[in-house]
């Protein structure tokens, strides 16, 4: 994966995204970046797949300083919140 930020991409099915994910965030970490800067953010479409991802995730690699794995939902709830509204 390249790394810019706000890149969408495209895998040919769940074992190969899941593995794609995986070294990205592997890059990521080799990189040094998301510790103390930005978190890197993972946008999943479901709670099962936030979970599942992120047990993959840590028992591949670790601890995951610097990674947010949300649903869109919980995503867009954090970007109202932020904009001092109260969601709905």
């Amino acid at each position: 994966m390249d790394g810019v930020t706000g890149a969408i991409h495209v895998a040919a099915g769940p074992r190969e995204s899941e593995r794609r994910v995986l070294d990205w965030v592997a890059e990521h970490r080799a990189r040094g970046t998301g510790e103390l800067g930005r978190p890197l953010r993972i946008v999943v479409p479901s709670r099962s797949l936030e979970r599942h991802l992120t047990a993959v995730l840590v028992r591949e690699l670790g601890a995951l300083a610097g990674v947010v794995i949300r649903t869109h939902r919980a995503l867009a709830r954090e970007v109202v919140e932020r904009a001092g509204e109260t969601p709905v």
